[in-house]
């Protein structure tokens, strides 16, 4: 008997509910009834996953790369902030853009998603882009018009583009389309990812590897931890890690250390210099607004 397969998804699910969100949901949702193991990688902090991506941009791929190591394909959603930091310039976005073209090429399978056409900053053309979307073993898009701005660009590769399924009103969670053999439905599956993700922490807080609150830097508080049922309304936690000014020195050990080892091969040494100009380039903008 085989193993089953396992897919990480990187992009934000409910809470809040709705579009993307709900239309990734789905896509979890089928994964699971067809035995696949699900991983979930967040950038939100309040969104349910199993993880969360330590920033924005070529950050938030870098994340997405080091974890795609532990599983055989990739189902990566296109939103704000993944993988183009929103008001990136030209270079960043195509940084960006080249970092994930990367983490596509060394992954067996990947399917991209975009739910609309305004989710990837600059637009779904461009050189860079469009090696993206060859790339994408199969892209699953939210509208006709994405399907329509996209075809183009591939050609005889238009075949790869499909309209990804509606997610399911919330009066429908529980009909039998959405329950597999042993009766998992959508409030089911989110259940999972908590209680993985609570295993996790409780793993990471055994050894000691938690980040410590403090007066001026608030801990990260995973929303499954507040929540008494998936979908429950959302409490006002104030900043987060994920949005305060100084990001975590192990994260930015770990793509410093990435980005040192990239450099050494001819291959990927244009992408890891790329990808240093745009951290640069994010460092002084970040010290130009705090001054």
């Amino acid at each position: 008997m085989s193993s089953p397969a396992s897919v990480l998804v990187v992009g934000s699910l409910p809470p809040p509910a709705g579009g993307r969100r709900s239309a990734l949901l789905t896509k979890v949702l089928e994964l699971r009834l067809e035995g696949c193991e699900v991983t979930v990688l967040s950038l939100d902090p309040l969104s349910v996953a199993h993880g969360y991506l330590p920033g924005p941009g070529v950050a938030a791929v870098l994340a997405s790369a080091l974890a795609s190591r532990r599983h055989g394909e990739i189902v990566f959603q296109l939103e704000p902030g993944l993988p183009v930091r929103a008001g990136a310039r030209r270079a960043e976005r195509a940084a960006s853009l080249l970092a994930l073209l990367a983490l596509m090429r060394r992954s067996s399978g990947v399917t991209l998603r975009l739910q609309h056409l305004d989710d990837l900053p600059g637009g779904c053309g461009g050189r860079v882009a469009e090696g993206v979307w060859r790339a994408a073993h199969r892209i699953e898009v939210g509208d006709a018009l994405v399907l329509e701005a996209l075809r183009p660009l591939l050609g005889e590769d238009g075949s790869k583009i499909v309209l990804a399924g509606q997610a399911a009103a919330p009066g429908e969670r529980h009909t039998p389309e959405w329950l597999s053999s042993d009766g998992m439905s959508a409030d089911d599956v989110l259940m999972v990812v908590r209680r993985r993700a609570a295993d996790e922490r409780a793993r990471l807080a055994a050894a000691g590897r938690l980040p410590s609150s403090s007066p001026d830097r608030r801990t990260r508080v995973p929303q499954w931890e507040w929540l008494p049922a998936p979908g429950a309304g959302v409490p006002d936690l104030g900043p987060t890690g994920a949005d305060a000014a100084g990001t975590s020195s192990g994260l930015r050990k770990v793509a410093m250390a990435v980005l040192a080892a990239a450099q050494r091969h001819a291959s990927t040494r244009l992408l890891a210099r790329g990808a240093l100009l745009a951290l640069r380039a994010i460092r002084r903008s970040a010290k130009a607004l705090a001054s």
